[in-house]
């Protein structure tokens, strides 16, 4: 939930261009996805970590827009970093990847996530800003803060050897997060402010 005036209002989804691939290869080895912008909070040093730990079952690929301050490549990590410059192109980001990452210390809505989400990836995550997008086991998997990189690389090896079970977490979290639609965000604000009027 984003709070806005001290109203919590959930964040949305731009359902319409984040989408699953109908044409998405399986059974390759998985593809890990992070958003690579660099700065306080945003946890890309444990995700570097799991990377190292996992490069030789896992391909990691951390995407940002052009022009902001990003990882550069780290040699050894296995990470593919890729610069998106359009919506469709983050969204064939998305689309590619099996599970998306995000460590954020702190976040009212996570658009990594949700966009993920829509895209047919599995989060796994910490809470901030997830709450409402992630069920614990069903649509993603919530990271502690305190064990990230043992949960994360735990989970991660679970999904690469549970497909079935990856593709169950992969419909179930694409179906929950269309009720996040920008056009259900929208009449949620609306509501909101005919209420205050």
């Amino acid at each position: 939930m984003e709070e806005i005036q001290g109203v919590c209002i959930p964040g949305g989804v731009d359902i319409e261009n984040f989408k699953p691939d109908p044409d998405k290869v399986e059974g390759r080895k998985l593809l890990v996805g992070f958003y690579s912008r660099l700065g306080d909070g945003r946890g890309i040093e444990h995700i570097t970590r799991v990377a190292k730990i996992l490069k030789d079952h896992v391909t990691f690929i951390g995407f940002d827009a052009i022009g902001y301050p990003s990882l550069e490549v780290i040699p050894g990590s296995g990470i593919v970093l890729v610069t998106t410059r359009s919506q469709l192109d983050l969204r064939r980001v998305y689309q590619k990847c099996d599970i998306v990452l995000s460590f954020m210390r702190s976040a009212g809505w996570n658009n990594v996530v949700g966009e993920g989400m829509a895209c047919g990836a599995v989060p796994i995550a910490t809470v901030h800003g997830t709450k409402d997008l992630i069920q614990d086991g069903k649509t993603g998997f919530l990271c502690s803060d305190a064990n990230i990189i043992h949960d994360a690389v735990d989970r991660i090896l679970y999904l690469s050897s549970h497909r079935d079970r990856l593709r169950e977490m992969s419909k179930a979290a694409a179906q929950r997060v269309q009720q996040f639609s920008w056009a259900n965000h929208t009449a949620k604000v609306l509501e909101e402010i005919k209420r205050r009027l």
